[in-house]
């Protein structure tokens, strides 16, 4: 028996899924995932969201929205946004689709290669210990590009899933794939899934979560979460 469940408009990597009538099975049944839909993950998070500003002789810090980006375009715009937002007159300017430009209002300089402007990594600018190494622009001028699809392994847990033990500990695994950040829907398709027995022999609703290798939950992008279930008699 195949089940589809998806996050709606709750969490995207935390969520529960209700079903209108109890499903009820008797013993020996066992649940394994053949596939998911997901929206990118986060390229963009509170750990590389930073850009400086140096005006005469005072230093900003700047933050951008955490989130997926698709191209440096789009961060060079983010960073146009937050700039306006702080009564800083900056100009964002997309000469030819292959290049973009964030143009700041003199004597405002963009600090770059420090390592607190963690944005400026995603350019390529190296990350200086030195603070005389430090380059300050008027100007930034880079290529548009897509950035770097990303790939992290996922663990997905589940209510419904008796426990194993990871590491000495009781877990609720139910499933570990890869999760991807490329733009629009990302699918892994599981080819040869791994059940898992069912704790329950009845279930109104099953809650779902994704995290990392660290155990922190994932944090997708704009599309529900879209998860393909099946249950099967052992």
């Amino acid at each position: 028996m195949d089940i589809i469940v998806t996050s709606e408009n709750q969490r995207r990597s935390s969520f529960s899924s209700n079903f209108l009538d109890s499903i009820s099975l008797s013993d020996n049944f066992e649940i394994a995932v053949k596939g998911i839909f997901h929206g990118p993950t986060y390229n963009i998070t509170e750990s590389n969201n930073t850009f400086r500003l140096f005006e005469v002789d005072a230093t900003e810090e700047l933050n951008i929205v955490p989130g997926f980006y698709a191209n440096t375009c789009e961060i060079v715009k983010a960073m146009h946004d937050v700039c306006l937002r702080n009564e800083i007159d900056s100009s964002f300017k997309v000469p030819d689709p292959g290049k973009v430009v964030l143009k700041l209002p003199k004597p405002t300089k963009l600090i770059t290669g420090g390592e607190h402007d963690t944005l400026m990594r995603i350019f390529g600018f190296c990350n200086y210990d030195d603070e005389s190494k430090l380059v300050y622009l008027n100007q930034l001028n880079i290529d548009n590009y897509v950035l770097e699809n990303q790939s992290e392994v996922a663990f997905l847990y589940s209510s419904v899933v008796a426990n194993m033990s990871i590491n000495q500990q009781q877990s609720h695994l139910l499933a570990c794939f890869p999760i991807k950040s490329k733009e629009g829907y990302n699918y892994h398709e599981v080819i040869n899934p791994m059940y898992r027995p069912l704790s329950v022999h009845a279930f109104t609703d099953l809650h779902f979560r994704f995290t990392d290798i660290e155990g922190k939950l994932f944090k997708f992008a704009i599309l529900p979460t879209v998860i393909i279930l099946n249950i099967q008699k052992r």
